[in-house]
């Protein structure tokens, strides 16, 4: 569909909600957000629906933020090891698909106010990780 770049401006990132609602509204199938940091996916945005038979419990319309790692996801360590603290276990939702790659997922409800926000802090999370590198935001529709 589409691709941009950013340098963390907040200005840019409101757009990413936005853009989701956008495509949505004209007819998305099943829309995915990746983020990335050079070559590597930081998190990906994508309905809830897609993780339905691994058990998450969701509603219609409902949207995730994914979260995954694995030992050659070598530019986030430092986030990784955030995410295997207990208290953000208790959070998130998390399976292990295939084996070595860990899923973390933030579901969020339908028409949720604060989707945007969720969004930023996600990326906040990778602070440590991405300082100031430019991050590139892809949309496809599947």
């Amino acid at each position: 569909m589409f691709r941009s770049s950013f340098k963390r401006n907040p200005n840019q990132l409101d757009e990413i909600a936005k853009n989701i609602k956008v495509l949505n509204q004209k007819g998305a199938n099943n829309l995915h957000v990746n983020l990335y940091l050079k070559d590597q996916i930081l998190f990906q945005l994508m309905s809830s629906k897609n993780f339905a038979e691994d058990g998450l419990q969701y509603n219609y319309g409902d949207f995730s933020i994914v979260h995954f790692f694995n030992n050659e996801k070598d530019m986030t360590h430092k986030t990784w090891n955030k995410f295997k603290n207990e208290k953000m276990n208790e959070k998130l939702f998390y399976f292990e698909k295939p084996k070595g790659v860990h899923i973390f997922i933030q579901n969020i409800k339908r028409g949720d106010k604060l989707f945007q926000e969720k969004i930023n802090k996600a990326i906040d999370l990778y602070k440590e990780d991405i300082l100031d590198d430019e991050i590139e935001v892809e949309y496809v529709d599947y």
